[in-house]
């Protein structure tokens, strides 16, 4: 008989199988290989040539392969407060900058340095299941809040998804802190919203009007809003608004050296916030890693300051821009509705007009799973690409997602890639529904 003391704590229960496990035992059954993954977002190609460069001289230095300071290399943090000074239009000075070891141990710390158990978090759904997890990880309670199309049957623009206001100010509860005057120079003690912007997995970017409208709600309550912009550098469209420009006073922002330059391996993250409002944030990251990997730090600090004069930033724009055109032109050849994205580096595509034969052979686990776990298998199995369904990216049971059948594309590949991956998917031609017009 196992001893109590050996059964896991109750924070890290959850599902023992998710999308992923069905994907991955696809990928090994398929007869078509390799199954291309466009499911994931890591990235199918190398960061630029002189930021490779630049991480082969540093890791010959003896500094760069020791600890760091806790709050970051100083070359980082100011290259960082440079680029997003021209970037947001607002002056970010150095003690507003945090180094994190990836974006997503800075949201945890921002997390464990804010919410208490029982604590509730505001999550907007779709949504990134790591902030799930990170806010159970504190005892706190995730609260969900629709962010929806005008319609899921005719997929055109993904600036048609609304959050609706009024659904997101209900979900504010008296378990909301009170709140100190900042003009006290004291931090918002509400429990924050998590705002993903551009938004993953529908590509959208919040408009100003948007921003303004939560921003506003959320000074009301005294909320923080935990902005994740890791996207920020892949606006497709026009720059995008930040909300700390907007409430720097309650913001903590987000970011990515992985996703800014193809480096998700690195594992190197930033958060940006008031000093007195990040002051937390680097104690909780201090006592959860201390300090973040030094080279990648110091090569991540040469990209930064290198990229706002040698045209990166416009490269890496167009080059995810040709990619997404690519991908979203097989789409249209099938005559497959999808939201053409704002920003970031992923596609979101209704699969509803996908006939499944009837009677094939699934795998009897598959068989009696719910229609967009078997379509991720069918995809996989008889395509030869992967791509996520959208109950990843789902808590509560959306029938109107479902029906839809969407599924996450990410574009982020080699070319050659993205062009084997559109060849295969000519071949869903013949499981077209005869109502959808190729």
């Amino acid at each position: 008989m196992q001893s109590t003391k050996l059964v896991p704590a109750q924070r890290m229960s959850g599902p023992e199988g998710d999308i992923w496990s069905v994907v991955n035992e696809a990928v090994k059954t398929s007869t078509i290989q390799p199954v291309i993954n466009l499911g994931q977002g890591f990235f199918g190609y190398n960061p630029p040539r002189y930021l490779l460069d630049c991480l082969k001289e540093t890791i010959e230095r003896v500094e760069c392969n020791q600890y760091s300071p806790p709050m970051g290399r100083p070359r980082l943090r100011e290259a960082i407060a440079e680029s997003y000074s021209t970037h947001t239009g607002r002056e970010v000075p150095l003690n507003e900058i945090l180094i994190t070891t990836g974006a997503n141990e800075g949201i945890l710390s921002i997390i464990m340095a804010y919410i208490n158990p029982g604590d509730e978090v505001i999550i907007i759904e779709p949504l990134f299941d790591q902030f799930i997890r990170n806010v159970a990880l504190a005892g706190g309670i995730p609260k969900y809040v629709s962010l929806s199309p005008c319609s899921y049957n005719d997929a055109r623009q993904a600036a048609e998804w609304k959050i609706d206001m009024n659904e997101l100010e209900a979900s504010i509860s008296p378990r909301t802190k009170m709140v100190v005057s900042a003009d006290l120079g004291e931090t918002p003690k509400g429990n924050p919203e998590i705002l993903n912007n551009p938004h993953n997995p529908t590509g959208k970017s919040f408009r100003h009007a948007e921003l303004q409208a939560i921003g506003d709600l959320c000074m009301r309550h005294s909320l923080i809003i935990l902005a994740d912009e890791v996207y920020s550098r892949f606006s497709l469209t026009s720059p995008i608004t930040h909300v700390a420009s907007l409430f720097p006073e309650i913001t903590l922002t987000v970011g990515s050296i992985g996703k800014d330059f193809a480096a998700t391996g690195w594992r190197v993250g930033f958060v940006i916030g008031k000093s007195s409002l990040l002051a937390p944030v680097a104690t909780s990251h201090r006592h959860t890693c201390y300090a973040s990997p030094s080279a990648a730090q110091e090569a991540a600090a040469t990209g930064y300051k290198q990229a706002e004069t040698n045209g990166y930033w416009v490269q890496l724009r167009s080059s995810i821009q040709q990619k997404m055109e690519t991908l979203c032109t097989a789409w249209e050849g099938l005559g497959v509705p999808y939201y053409k994205p704002d920003g970031g580096y992923m596609v979101l595509v209704s699969l509803s007009g996908v006939q499944i034969p009837s009677g094939y052979p699934f795998p009897p686990r598959i068989a009696d799973a719910d229609d967009e776990t078997k379509m991720c298998w069918f995809l996989i199995n008889e395509i030869g690409v992967a791509g996520l369904p959208s109950s990843g990216f789902y808590v509560r049971p959306n029938e109107s997602v479902q029906k839809a059948m969407l599924f996450r594309f990410a574009v982020c590949r080699e070319d050659e890639t993205l062009d084997v991956a559109c060849k295969r998917l000519k071949k869903l031609q013949e499981y077209m529904s005869p109502s959808v017009s190729a």
